[in-house]
């Protein structure tokens, strides 16, 4: 039996003391990644020991483990399901972390990169935009309880919604500089808007939907 704290809510400094005996879900799944303190894996300073508690959906604890000298953690045997990784750390607002679903498809997260600030962990995506195809844009209200507004210096034909997998949500085609878009039927969550002119990308920027 192993214990170890997690923060209830997000900016508190009470801690609940939890029990943890090496939980083995008897799953195939598994879910790993990388915590640094700079912009991209091959860029950033990886970030060791810092203490990662896998929850549930109902936010209750699945496992713990630390980052290792490589700023890496792993968690394996897990079934399908919703997760979230949390940071046992004061003043990390964790009611903001990120789904992570994995599926009897889809079981396998192997390549999640987080950035670790002061008061969270950001999960960070390669945007893949080259200077001449990226447009000024402006997504509002951020976080969201539904609708965002969109304002782009160029006009957008298509837009994609994907989860912090990358699988796509649902596609729209604005062809438009000034539009809304409806993520009301998603659930909580950190998502990706991408936004193409043809087959160009761009724009791309993280919508985080509260409800």
């Amino acid at each position: 039996m192993a214990d170890f704290l997690y923060p209830d809510y997000c900016d508190t400094l009470e801690l609940i003391h939890e029990v943890l005996s090496g939980v083995n879900l008897g799953g195939p799944g598994f879910i790993e990644g990388i915590v640094s303190q700079g912009a991209g894996r091959a860029l950033g300073d990886p970030v060791p020991g810092v203490e990662i508690v896998l929850m549930d959906a109902n936010e209750d604890p699945v496992q713990y483990t630390k980052t290792d000298e490589d700023g890496e953690f792993r968690f394996e045997n897990l079934v399908s399901g919703d997760y979230c990784a949390y940071v046992d750390r004061w003043l990390i607002q964790n009611n903001i972390a990120p789904m992570i679903t994995l599926t009897e498809e889809y079981n396998e997260v192997d390549d999640l990169e987080f950035i670790l600030h002061s008061n969270r962990l950001e999960l960070i995506k390669p945007k893949g935009i080259g200077e001449s195809s990226s447009a000024e844009i402006t997504i509002y209200p951020n976080p969201s309880n539904g609708i965002i507004s969109v304002m782009s210096s160029r006009l957008v034909s298509s837009v994609k919604v994907t989860d912090v997998l990358g699988r796509v949500k649902f596609n729209v085609n604005p062809n438009a500089q000034q539009f809304n878009v409806n993520i009301d039927g998603l659930s909580q969550g950190i998502y990706f808007i991408e936004m193409y002119h043809g087959d160009s990308l761009i724009g791309q920027q993280k919508i985080v939907l509260q409800k």
